[in-house]
């Protein structure tokens, strides 16, 4: 007799319940009284005398580290782990009602409800099981929590939210009491008409909007979170919440503090992800100290400025009018806001006298302090010669504001050659209402031309804003969590027009980016067209064989061997990720903490990470520039060439966006500049292309001709009209689920979906796209229209 254990250390009772595990058979459960554990369901025992024992299996145990979610029954799932062999079951309950516990509960803790279990297909498996495809069964409700194990595995959730970062009122990285959180990650809500679900033919039956809860939990120590003292804690709701991204209040009556932050969306409802600490402050108000100073006074704006900045803050006030700026920068200091009587009718003329100095500097700490913060509202800067900048944050400035000003950069278009309109690097910066634009010598360097040029920065708000470029759109160099909402990127009268992107020249390390409801025009006839959107950086700093790490060890060695030592070790930076690309733990991400200067060809050297690194001996890998975790929803991007992670994009997601007229919406694998740069588990579904094709793609160097640039990538959902090719998968792409997109035009599309060494693409419920493997391409086809 065969049974299944809920607790490894305690049998209450040994009498039984039947449980489906597929449509076969059922196999009995004890009921037990302590809570069932779903990562204790799975573990098999033996009936002997009465007595339950483990039974050692033969074959190692599986293990699941990444899967495509979000996924729902009926749909495809890229799975990476390790022994991915059947059996893979699909564990479910009924949504359970939120409750508050002491402690957010992260342990997929099903709290005593017996779950229901079936067995789930795999297709596409590697030859080492490193990963595979799982065919989620169309039985499983709709909108039941699924956890899944494949191989024995501890079971994975599906369904539950998974935080990633969080942007606060309170200077970008906190918030206080009537102050707001803004939560980004990805599952946080499956309901409403933005959840994860809202793409179903057969939505779930959730409510229309979508609905996450906040679990704030004071902290009141901050030493080893195991030690870590809580109290009861307090849950807040939104109810405009998006698959990726909600919106919090926090009540007025919240106590300043630590607090820990958890997620919890809206069909787990008790497991809940936990975010890091927030900290809530007392609020923080601008100095009301005011002096007015009247249109034309350019000694007295000067001479209010200092003041203010001297003394504790305050508002300077300028009059209707135009008032002369220049040659050196306008000192806006800590604590100081420049405001003017609206961007209509208070108007600054800035000249310089250097190719390099900005008009504007905001957020200029007092000598030795750290941490200041400017204000720019309610005015307009016109741009009257060449200079580095317009505004320009202090790299040192925390939580600095710029609030409805419109910037000219046009009326000298021709000196200004180098002018970012923004350039900022520091923290907590919020930009917000503005109108800025831009015009420039189009032939000098692309980071002067680019009109917001953002370096380093991390909690930055970037809202609601309209930007006319003549050149470039903008640049965010190396950001950690960058929110860009609701804004417009104009560059449809331009000739000359490059691009826009997200990039890591700066650190190597791009991250937590979310764009939302923004507005992307090109200029279609422009002879170099828009590049809507572009990722960019160094080369990787290594690449080459994987071993394994020790047990009990982070330190993973990095073998000689298999390609030409590529030891760009001069790039490399903390924080960028070593990807496993091929052999054993395919699909692995870590992220590297440092490296030691031992070049693989002179020996063996090591990656110390972050985690644990499980990575089994023998693979392939690189460490590359982490560009990763960013987010595309709801925006529409019209007249460019691509849109495309270009190299060392990992765990993006690209949903619900408009397309028109674009040559390349793509997942673009590359070697480039001395590097091998992977595009990895990245997720483009419910988009609509017209005119536009959806592909991956690959530069494939001469170094690694078999190797694959792109990897686990999803294609679900996807409309696309009046193209000629309207899903790709190109050389040296391994892993492509297509499932679900449609082809909508009079003329069928000329090119077949799989070509040369491509590798294991399972097309599935596509409806007119021909699906056709060239060449060596290879293709696993099921229920295809």
């Amino acid at each position: 007799m065969q049974c299944w254990v809920c607790s490894r250390k305690m049998i209450r009772s040994m009498s039984s319940r039947p449980v489906m595990l597929n449509t076969r058979a059922t196999l009995p459960l004890p009921t037990c009284q302590a809570r069932l554990r779903p990562a204790m369901l799975l573990t098999p025992l033996v009936l002997v005398a009465g007595v339950c024992s483990t039974v050692i299996s033969p074959t190692p145990v599986g293990r699941i580290s990444w899967a495509a979610t979000p996924v729902y029954p009926g749909q495809s799932l890229i799975v990476h782990g390790s022994n991915l062999v059947q059996p893979a079951t699909v564990c479910w309950t009924k949504p359970l009602p939120l409750s508050s516990p002491e402690s957010p509960d992260t342990s997929a803790n099903w709290s005593g409800v017996v779950p229901t279990c079936i067995t789930a297909p795999l297709s596409a498996t590697a030859e080492d099981a490193s990963s595979t495809v799982v065919s989620l069964p169309k039985e499983i409700p709709p909108q039941a929590p699924m956890h899944l194990s494949i191989g024995g595995s501890e079971p994975m959730p599906l369904s539950g939210a998974a935080g990633w970062w969080v942007l606060g009122s309170a200077r970008g990285n906190g918030t206080s009491p009537g102050g707001w959180l803004r939560v980004f990650g990805t599952g946080l809500a499956h309901g409403g008409v933005r959840g994860c679900a809202s793409g179903l033919s057969s939505p779930l039956a959730l409510p229309t909007a979508g609905v996450a809860s906040l679990v704030l939990t004071p902290a009141t120590t901050r030493t080893d979170p195991s030690t870590r003292v809580r109290s009861s804690p307090v849950i807040i709701k939104s109810d405009n919440a998006t698959c990726y991204a909600a919106f919090f209040r926090i009540p007025s009556s919240l106590p300043c503090g630590r607090y820990m932050v958890a997620i919890i969306n809206d069909v787990t409802q008790q497991a809940a992800s936990l975010l890091d600490e927030v900290e809530v402050r007392p609020l923080e108000p601008w100095p009301a100290v005011r002096i007015e100073v009247a249109a034309g006074d350019s000694a007295g704006l000067v001479a209010a400025l200092a003041k203010l900045g001297n003394g504790s803050g305050g508002v300077v006030s300028v009059g209707p009018g135009t008032t002369a700026i220049g040659p050196s920068s306008l000192i806006v200091p800590d604590g100081v806001t420049l405001q003017g009587a609206g961007s209509g009718v208070t108007t600054l003329l800035a000249s310089s006298g250097s190719s390099q100095t900005a008009a504007i500097s905001v957020g200029e700490s007092a000598a030795g302090q750290s941490g200041g913060r400017g204000r720019v509202v309610d005015l307009r800067v016109t741009v009257d010669s060449a200079m580095g900048a317009v505004l320009d944050i202090a790299s040192d400035s925390w939580g600095s504001e710029i609030v409805r000003v419109h910037v000219d950069g046009t009326t000298k278009a021709a000196n200004l050659t180098r002018g970012n309109v923004v350039r900022s690097s520091g923290t907590g910066l919020s930009v917000t209402d503005c109108l800025f634009e831009h015009g420039g010598d189009c032939s000098n360097s692309w980071f002067g031309n680019v009109l917001a040029y953002l370096k380093g920065v991390t909690h930055t708000l970037w809202a609601r804003n309209i930007a006319r470029c003549r050149c470039q759109g903008y640049c965010f160099d190396s950001p950690t969590n960058l929110a860009v909402i609701e804004s417009t990127w104009d560059s449809s009268e331009s000739n000359d027009a490059e691009g826009s992107g997200v990039n890591s020249f700066d650190s190597s390390v791009a991250e937590n980016v979310y764009f939302r409801d923004n507005l992307d025009i090109g200029n279609p006839i422009a002879a170099k067209k828009w590049e809507s959107f572009t990722t960019d950086g160094p080369g990787a700093a290594w690449t080459g064989r994987v071993g394994a790490a020790a047990a009990g060890s982070s330190a993973v060695p990095l073998q000689a061997g298999g390609l030409p030592p590529f030891n760009k070790w001069q790039v490399f930076k903390p924080g960028e990720a070593l990807v496993v690309m091929k052999g054993p733990s395919t699909g692995v991400v870590v992220r590297v903490n440092a490296l030691n200067a031992v070049a693989p060809a002179a020996g063996t050297t090591s990656a110390t990470t972050k985690l644990s690194a499980d990575i089994g001996p023998g693979g392939f890998g690189t460490i590359m520039p982490y560009r990763g975790q960013m987010v595309f929803e709801g925006n529409r991007f019209v007249n460019g060439t691509t849109f495309q992670f270009f190299g060392a994009g990992v765990d993006c997601s690209v949903v619900n966006n408009s397309f028109h007229n674009f040559s390349s919406v793509s997942p673009w694998g590359l070697w480039y500049q001395g590097g091998f740069q992977p595009t990895v588990r990245t997720q483009w579904r419910e988009n609509t292309l017209n005119r536009s094709t959806l592909r991956t793609i690959a530069s494939v160097n001469g170094n690694c001709t078999d190797c694959a640039y792109v990897l686990s990538t999803t294609f679900r959902g996807n409309r696309v009209a009046d193209s000629k090719i309207p899903i790709s998968v190109q050389d040296n792409s391994d892993l492509t689920v297509i499932e679900g997109n449609m082809y909508v035009g009079a003329t069928p599309p000329a090119w077949p979906v799989v070509g040369k060494n491509a590798t294991r693409v399972v097309a599935i419920g596509n409806v007119n796209i021909s699906l056709e493997s060239r060449e060596s391409g290879e293709l696993h086809q099921a229920e295809t229209n």
